[in-house]
């Protein structure tokens, strides 16, 4: 072979170690060989079976020995190798370190570099960013005002306010500006006209409390002369009275007067002029009392009726039970399971 046993692949190798070739060949005849034995059934037999065995059994040890012998020589091929490694790289591992230390040391530095300039690039357009939040929160401190004249003074502020150092968003903070600006103006006008509708209103209010006021003034003197009007009227009344009561009582001075009445003949004559007409309309027959036709109207309503015929059971069970509202079945158990003599002294009881 003329390649080199180092340079060999780990399985080529193994194979070279342990003669794979031809082992292999001898392996496969010597598992054929014995086929033909197939069971032991004497001592020769026996003996055959166990010959052919151990002859197999020395070919597994040899390859075995074989191939331990070639791990263990690799296994100190191993170890010499790698104790060759670290003697090798203590020749230069020194030097790798310290080189490397210096790069990593550079790299540290452009990193802190980097990150400072990332964080001052940051600082610069967060705070580009805060100037143009600053102008969009004009339309939030308007929305707040509650005068029109605080509005103002922020619509003159923003528009006095210079564009200058927005650098790369300077375009952002031109549109933001002046959409902020046509907001405020909105809102401007929007409160402007609010407070000369509330100045109207109020105005209105003042005129109208006003005219309530006086209204109720012309109420108060209308109810004071409708009062004094009253009083006048009851004045006059009150004197139409008394002059009547005077006419009257000397019309009575001016009648002659009567001789005395005995107080009991006063108070009989008394009781025979109400008495005497009902005793007299008692004696008189009711036929004479009221006209013919309203007699005959009263014979026709107050006629006396013939006796009623008796109902049919069924018609009273039917009554019993829409009265009672229980089914006619009940009502026949009531029936069953009265006691006649009970109910006819009870009644002669009431009615005794």
């Amino acid at each position: 072979m003329s390649e080199s046993l180092a340079t060999l692949p780990p399985e080529a190798r193994a194979q070279v170690a342990l003669s794979s070739s031809q082992t292999e060949i001898d392996l496969r005849a010597l598992a054929i060989k014995n086929v033909t034995i197939t069971q032991v059934v004497d001592k020769v037999g026996r003996e055959q079976c166990h010959s052919a065995a151990m002859e197999i059994k020395r070919a597994r040890v040899a390859i075995e020995k074989t191939g331990k012998d070639a791990r263990d020589d690799a296994t100190k091929f191993s170890k010499a190798v790698i104790a060759e490694e670290k003697r090798l790289i203590a020749i230069v591992e020194a030097e790798e370190t310290r080189l490397i230390s210096l790069r990593d040391d550079w790299d540290q530095v452009q990193e802190r570099i980097k990150r400072e300039e990332e964080a001052r690039e940051r600082a610069r357009i967060t705070a580009i960013h805060e100037r143009i939040a600053e102008i969009r929160n004009f339309s939030t401190l308007a929305a707040q005002c509650r005068t029109s004249f605080r509005i103002q003074e922020l619509l003159d502020k923003l528009m006095g306010m210079e564009l200058i150092s927005f650098e790369e968003f300077e375009d952002e903070a031109t549109a933001v500006h002046l959409t902020t600006v046509s907001g405020v103006k909105f809102m401007l006008e929007e409160k402007q006209s609010e407070e000369i509708e509330r100045a109207h209103a109020k105005a209105e209010a003042e005129a109208l409390a006003a005219q309530l006021a006086a209204d109720r003034i012309e109420r108060a003197k209308s109810a004071a002369a409708l009062a004094a009007d009253r009083a006048i009227l009851e004045k006059e009344r009150a004197e139409l009275a008394a002059f009547k009561a005077a006419s009257q009582k000397a019309i009575e001075d001016a009648k002659p007067k009567a001789a005395p009445v005995d107080e009991y003949e006063q108070k009989l004559q008394a009781f025979a002029a109400v008495v005497g007409p009902i005793a007299n309309a008692l004696a008189t027959p009711i036929e004479e009392r009221v006209s013919p036709a309203l007699l005959e109207q009263f014979n026709k309503t107050y006629a006396p009726r013939a006796p009623a015929a008796r109902p049919t059971d069924v018609e009273i069970i039917e009554v019993l039970a829409a009265h009672f509202r229980v089914h006619v079945g009940q009502v026949v158990e009531w029936l069953a399971d009265m006691d006649p003599q009970a109910v006819e002294a009870h009644f002669n009881a009431e009615y005794a």
